[in-house]
């Protein structure tokens, strides 16, 4: 893939970080609008999530203190060193290979909304999740950091456990997550 697939007409370097400069959102995410939470919780500094419904305008980015009710078709948290570290996507969507996508859009809302935070993927990638990295890492002309050993994966990761049903936070989603199984 190109960047000019994902309509990235540019990237500027920064610290070693390429952050796309985007035309437009990807065609396959036009019709979506994000909102990244700013947490204040022992491990995770932000939650990032993906909607692909009327309650916005398509390509708003909303940065706020609070977390929406709506469970988001994406999302994804983000440690207190900017690491991605959980991911979700709706079931009825994980075929599509929206994944690198998402991190390439989040990279630059992320640098251009929030004061210049760069974000980077997580430390513990199951296999389909190291594969997208490793394509965002070659769509930014980066080179990968190494995932961890796999004796040294979480569960989730090493046995591509579906994670559980219901995140721990935000408590307002509990119970509306779209699809999937482990119910």
């Amino acid at each position: 893939m190109t960047q000019l697939q994902y309509n990235i007409i540019d990237s500027k370097k920064i610290n070693g970080h390429s952050i796309p400069i985007f035309s437009k959102l990807p065609d396959q995410f036009k019709k979506s609008w994000i909102q990244i939470t700013k947490m204040s919780l022992s491990n995770t500094k932000y939650v990032a999530c993906l909607y692909f419904n009327d309650e916005q305008k398509p390509g708003t980015v909303i940065v706020s203190d609070f977390i929406t009710s709506s469970y988001p078709d994406i999302y994804v948290t983000f440690d207190l060193e900017n690491n991605a570290d959980r991911l979700y996507i709706n079931p009825l969507m994980r075929k599509n290979g929206y994944l690198h996508i998402v991190g390439l859009i989040l990279r630059a809302c992320f640098y251009n909304y929030l004061n210049g935070e760069i974000i980077e993927g997580s430390k513990d990638r199951h296999a389909a999740a190291d594969k997208a990295y490793i394509q965002v890492k070659s769509i930014l002309n980066e080179q990968p950091k190494p995932n961890k050993p796999t004796d040294h994966l979480s569960a989730n990761s090493r046995y591509d456990i579906e994670p559980p049903r219901d995140p721990i936070f935000p408590n307002v989603w509990h119970g509306h997550r779209v699809g999937g199984r482990n119910d």
